[in-house]
């Protein structure tokens, strides 16, 4: 039996593209000095093969390593495999490796990274991680390091590109409000968070424009994910409440709350409606399938990707950018 190749070799890529070895090498470093259409054969051909290159020769060699750093909160979130693919997909063709960071949130982790990357001269960072407090992001900005701000938002400071939280918020009260819903509950996130307070300013004003509003006792703040959900869904109807809805500021407090739910006896959507924000893959699958508001996670890796690249390649400072992203409302079963 033959044994299996493990690594695609630059020759191969050359052969495939029909160029020589060294134009493949200049191609992948971004050698000014080949041609548009012979880059784009050579990172075809790359990408066909899955090629992959041999950084520690390049560095060795002396060669640019053409890198860009990503720093997350969690690596093994649901909705972040999408993230990243759009980064990649945006990066590789362009000559750029990719290097994933995990930080638990942890600032401290998160300052130790930005001198890693720093000091290896990785060309530009995407922080998923970005705190509206953190002079280190704001410092690197000033000094011209490019920087973009994924997910997140530091006002007047850097690029940023979020989904576009607010007219997200308002769509789903809006919703609610259609089906003749008025008594709703909300599960919110972490508030230092500005996605999330976005959300539930829009949902608020959508409601006051219907002279209603969210009850107190209907409206749990900081939750993290499903085990809040639930536990908050239990407080709540414990506590005497009977909203005709619930909105969760994610999927995965809304599942939390499902299970709450059930367990409760209550049929979604029958005797309580229940809405979100995120469209993880998971929503799709629960019963009752979820109705939410899908983050376009995909094209958001893709446009901080590209706007990243676009500092990094600019010869005078660009204008600070927000790029905030419409949502799609998915419509399912947990709304009646």
């Amino acid at each position: 039996m033959p044994k299996k190749k493990d690594h695609i070799t630059i020759k191969e890529v050359a052969q495939k593209s029909g160029v020589s070895i060294s134009t493949v090498s200049r191609a992948l470093s971004g050698g000014a000095n080949v041609s548009e259409d012979i880059k784009r054969r050579v990172m075809n051909a790359a990408s066909d093969l899955k090629y992959e290159p041999n950084m520690a020769a390049q560095m060795l060699k002396g060669a640019p390593l053409k890198a860009l750093g990503l720093i997350m909160p969690n690596v093994s979130a649901v909705m972040f495999p999408s993230i990243v693919k759009g980064i990649e997909d945006e990066a590789f063709p362009n000559g750029y490796s990719l290097f994933i960071c995990n930080t638990d949130e942890r600032r401290d982790i998160e300052e130790q990274y930005i001198d890693s990357f720093t000091r290896r001269s990785i060309d530009g960072i995407i922080f998923m991680t970005a705190h509206i407090n953190n002079t280190r992001i704001v410092d690197l900005h000033k000094k011209g390091f490019p920087v973009i701000a994924l997910n997140r938002h530091i006002p007047k400071v850097t690029d940023a590109v979020v989904m576009d939280n607010y007219w997200g918020g308002y769509k789903n009260a809006d919703y609610l409000i259609s089906k003749g819903i008025r008594k709703i509950a909300y599960l919110d996130g972490w508030n230092y968070l500005e996605l999330y307070r976005q959300r539930i300013k829009a949902v608020r004003k959508r409601l006051s424009e219907s002279g209603f509003e969210i009850p107190e006792k209907m409206y749990f703040k900081n939750l993290d994910a499903l085990d809040d959900g639930y536990a908050a869904t239990k407080e709540l109807f414990e506590s005497g409440q009977r909203p005709e809805a619930i909105i969760a500021a994610s999927d995965l407090k809304a599942i939390g709350a499902i299970k709450a739910l059930n367990e409760l006896k209550m049929q979604i959507p029958k005797d309580i409606s229940i809405i979100s924000f995120d469209n993880i893959d998971i929503s799709q699958w629960i019963n009752p399938a979820l109705t939410t508001m899908a983050q376009p996670f995909y094209k958001m890796g893709r446009q901080s990707c590209r706007r990243l690249l676009e500092r990094i390649a600019s010869k005078t400072p660009l204008k600070e950018t927000t790029f905030a992203i419409k949502g799609d409302l998915i419509i399912r079963d947990s709304v009646i």
